[in-house]
């Protein structure tokens, strides 16, 4: 099966377009995301264990509710994600604690890649 790229060239560019506005999106995310830490007064040493227990919490919560998503349902396991994105995104705007946020981030399911 050939791409026939004339016919959908269009398409193509858009596709690749949104790619590299939201890759840059999620790259802003992060610089943004760690300006705010540094802007609360967090460290660089707390920051990156901030940020080793947010990628060992995301990956541990979203294993437990993509295992369980067909047992709980579809749609509570999304609610339940989306809540406790909720929940981390409040308490991250208001916390200025290191030790809050990464307890914070080990529970919630957050990425700073925005994923």
């Amino acid at each position: 099966m050939a791409l026939h790229y004339e016919k959908f060239q269009r398409d193509y560019v858009l596709l690749f377009a949104t790619r590299i506005f939201r890759m840059i999106g999620y790259g802003m995310l992060a610089i943004v995301f760690f300006n705010n830490l540094f802007y609360k007064g967090i460290t660089e040493w707390q920051a990156s264990w901030i940020q080793t227990g947010i990628v060992a919490g995301d990956i541990v919560i979203s294993l437990f509710l993509t295992t369980r998503a067909d047992k709980l349902g579809r749609i509570n396991t999304l609610m339940m994600g989306a809540l406790l994105k909720l929940i981390t995104g409040l308490i991250y705007a208001e916390a200025e604690s290191h030790l809050i946020l990464l307890i914070s981030g080990i529970l919630g399911v957050i990425s700073v890649t925005g994923g």
